[in-house]
Order: C-alpha cells, then structure tokens, then sequence
C-alpha cells in the first residue's frame, strides 16, 4: 500500500498503522513512520496541510514491537579478535581496551575515566547510561593497567 493515491488531508492513522504491518521490511517500516511523521509536521508548519498528524497516537502490542523492531546484530569478541584490534591499536586504544576488558564498564563511561577518579584503591565510574555511581577495586592486573 502506498500513499500515492490519497491527498495530505486522506491519510489516516489507519493507514499509515497498516503500511506499517504490510511491509515487508519491518525496521525499515519503523524508520518510514519516524519519516512520514517528520515530514507531516514540516508540511504542517508550511501550511500544507491542517489535518492532524496522521503517525501520532499509533502504538503496538509487545509482540508487534518485537516483530517490528529490528533484530540487533549480536557478536560475540574471541580472544583473538581483541588481540589483533589490540595488537593494531595505539597506546590510548589499548588502554581504553584493557580498561574495559577489566571494569566491564562501557566505551563511554571507560573514556571519561581520570587517575583523580580513584579513592582508597577503588576507580569509581559514573555511569552515563544508568546514572549509577560504581567501583570497581583497583588490584591485580587492573593495578597494573592503571
């Protein structure tokens, strides 16, 4: 189904809801609506149109989100898929990888680490994800790494 066929002031959630489930390209479905929703609002703001955007309020039960949503790639690092990015990386990359690999902290959280972010031998890390404040003991090879 496209839209080809309706004027601007045609177009339904209906219509757009079952685009949506037709297409053969869920990910790519998800994407078109973030897009049409976009484009409604310039066209809105234009004077096109004075019909409600037509992607507001659509919504889908959880097993046509986990349809519709796009699978995450998922790959597992070996041993030695680490050792040959390491082995390529410069000082910084490989101290970042080595932090990483002995915190289990996050790339972003690992690059706004600091030496003054140690206190009585724990690194703490202030998770930009969750907020959380973490500390993780300074012993070991981390010692060493640090």
């Amino acid at each position: 189904m496209t839209f080809r066929k309706f004027t601007l002031d045609q177009i339904k959630p209906h219509h757009v809801k079952t685009y949506i489930r037709q297409r053969s390209k869920k990910g790519a479905a998800l994407f078109e609506k973030r897009v049409l929703s976009a484009l409604w609002s310039w066209a809105a703001g234009e004077g096109y149109t004075h019909a409600q955007n037509p992607c507001r309020g659509i919504s889908f039960t959880k097993a046509e989100r986990a349809t519709l949503a796009p699978k995450k790639p998922t790959v597992y690092v070996t041993d030695a898929m680490f050792d040959a990015v390491w082995a390529k990386g410069d000082d910084i990359l490989q101290d970042a990888m080595d932090l990483a690999l002995h915190t289990g902290q996050r790339p972003g959280d690992i690059l706004k680490a600091r030496r003054q972010d140690i206190t009585d031998g724990v690194l703490w890390f202030d998770q930009e994800k969750t907020g959380a404040k973490v500390g993780v003991r300074v012993q070991g090879e981390l010692e060493r790494i640090v």
